[in-house]
């Protein structure tokens, strides 16, 4: 589907590609594509081809709900990762070219994938802290702590959730403080 402003729904696989593929797109372009999936799936997405004016040309992509949106990439040039997975139903991408030069475009093939077995995002270490448990899957859960002389400010627990998508219970905490500074919460 070529057409600015699409939402695809009950496509469980199919293209997405700029407006006038394999033909150059045109300048002025502001099209967003929709894919919708059942609850309980993903959108996979490779690039069959990806070839932007670098650095004025981009494809953002995003996941979420219409009004609840996360950006999980900004493409440009012949820069796009091998394969996207948007842990949610809605996958929504983004054209914004400028008003000079364009370059032939892209074409990228979507499919739906079932979340379960789908691991939650790796919820990174704090700084000056620590992390224990390496486990994303589902139910499971990983600990911070901090370093000496730091103070663990958020939860020290937090649990992968299923559901619609993969998230954590609660955000990761921060490690605050230092060896010198008082112990406060």
């Amino acid at each position: 589907i070529g057409d600015c402003d699409a939402h695809i729904t009950g496509q469980s696989s199919g293209f997405v590609h700029s407006p006038n593929y394999p033909e150059q797109y045109d300048n002025n372009l502001f099209c967003t594509w929709i894919i919708e999936v059942n609850a309980g799936e993903g959108v996979k997405m490779t690039p069959v081809t990806f070839s932007l004016e670098e650095d004025y040309d981009w494809l953002d992509v995003y996941m979420g709900d219409i009004d609840n949106v996360t950006m999980l990439g900004s493409y440009t040039g012949q820069n796009i990762a091998e394969e996207l997975f948007v842990t949610y139903k809605m996958a929504h991408l983004v054209l914004t070219t400028d008003r000079s030069n364009t370059d032939d475009g892209f074409k990228i093939h979507f499919e739906a994938f079932d979340l379960t077995g789908f691991p939650c995002p790796d919820p990174g270490v704090p700084n000056n802290g620590y992390r224990t448990g390496d486990d994303f899957a589902v139910g499971s859960v990983v600990s911070f702590g901090c370093n000496d002389g730091y103070v663990l400010f958020g939860q020290e627990r937090l649990t992968c959730m299923s559901g619609d998508m993969r998230y954590w219970n609660f955000s990761p905490p921060d490690c605050k403080g230092g060896p010198n500074q008082q112990k406060t919460r």
